[in-house]
C-alpha cells in the first residue's frame, strides 16, 4: 500500500505542477488513503473518519452519486455537521436512499 500511496502522490504532484505551468485552475484530488481503499472497497468507517467535514461530504458524493456536490448542498451539510457531528451516518444513509441514487441504481457494498 505504501508504494501505491507514494506513486499516487508523485503523480498528483506532477499533474499539479503541469497545471500550474499552464496557468490552469487548480484541481482537487482524493487523498491517497481514499484512493488506495477504493481498489479493495472503501470501508464505511474510513469514510466516516475523513476530516474535515467538507472532505467527508465530497467523498460521499463521489462514492454514492459519482458527482460533485452542489455548492448549496455542501453549505447545508457543512452547517448540519457543525451542529451535529454525529450525523455523518445519517448523511450517508440519506444520500444512498436519495432520488438521485435511486435514479442511478446505486448499489453500495460496504466492506
Amino acid at each position: 500500500m505504501a508504494e501505491f500511496t507514494d506513486t499516487y502522490r508523485a503523480t498528483v504532484q506532477l499533474i499539479e505542477s503541469r497545471l500550474a505551468a499552464l496557468g490552469t485552475e487548480k484541481r482537487e484530488f482524493e487523498s491517497p488513503d481514499v484512493v488506495a481503499a477504493g481498489f479493495t472497497g472503501m470501508p464505511r468507517q474510513l469514510i466516516l473518519s475523513l476530516q474535515p467535514d467538507e472532505h467527508f461530504i465530497r467523498t460521499v458524493y463521489h462514492k454514492v452519486l459519482d458527482r460533485e456536490v452542489e455548492p448549496e448542498d455542501l453549505a447545508t451539510l457543512l452547517a448540519r455537521l457543525e451542529a451535529a457531528p454525529t450525523d455523518r451516518d445519517a448523511v450517508i444513509d440519506e444520500l444512498v436512499a436519495s432520488e438521485d441514487a435511486l435514479d442511478r441504481k446505486v448499489r453500495i457494498q460496504w466492506v
